[in-house]
């Protein structure tokens, strides 16, 4: 899961980036 504010790369699941500490989307807008 890329990360919305800094594009760093995370693994699913995890709800904040492991780069810059920000908040992660759990779905994609598609998904529902």
């Amino acid at each position: 899961m890329r990360c919305p504010s800094c594009g760093f790369e995370n693994l699913e699941g995890r709800k904040f980036c492991n780069e810059c500490g920000a908040p992660l989307k759990g779905r994609c807008p598609q998904c529902g």
